[in-house]
């Protein structure tokens, strides 16, 4: 089956709304100490994720977490998708650290040989996964 490729767009709290938000502080924020997160949960996992993935077959789904993704190294494009509308992917360049929210379709693809996340969740989180319908290509490389 031939892949399909998916226009990358630039991640910004507009156009990331509807599946998270962009972690960051308002210029004016006081130096200091700032939660900017709130889970309840039995406790936390911090991951590391590594990957060099040029197409995405699967989209996964976690009902009762956010997720934090934090970008390390490499160039990542985050693919995302409405809990009812699966195949509805679209694509972020992930160059800052995100929350997603609960219920979202998601993956990531390198674009850089390989590629780096660090991911924050909810202990014992639960998943499931989706086949597409045709695999996501990302177009470009470095």
């Amino acid at each position: 089956m031939p892949a399909r490729l998916v226009p990358i767009r630039t991640l910004t709290p507009k156009s990331f709304s509807r599946f998270g938000r962009l972690l960051r502080l308002p210029p004016d924020t006081p130096e200091g100490f700032h939660e900017v997160v709130e889970m309840k949960s039995d406790g936390w996992l911090l991951a590391y994720s590594k990957f060099s993935n040029r197409e995405l077959p699967k989209l996964g789904l976690h009902p009762n977490s956010k997720e934090c993704f934090h970008p390390i190294s490499g160039v990542i494009v985050f693919l995302a998708a409405p809990e009812k509308e699966p195949e509805a992917v679209e694509a972020f360049l992930l160059d800052q650290p995100m929350l997603l929210h609960e219920n979202v379709w998601h993956g990531m693809i390198a674009l850089s040989p390989v590629c780096e996340v660090k991911i924050a969740e909810n202990r014992g989180t639960l998943g499931r996964w989706h086949p597409l319908e045709a695999p996501i290509r990302i177009a470009a490389a470095l």
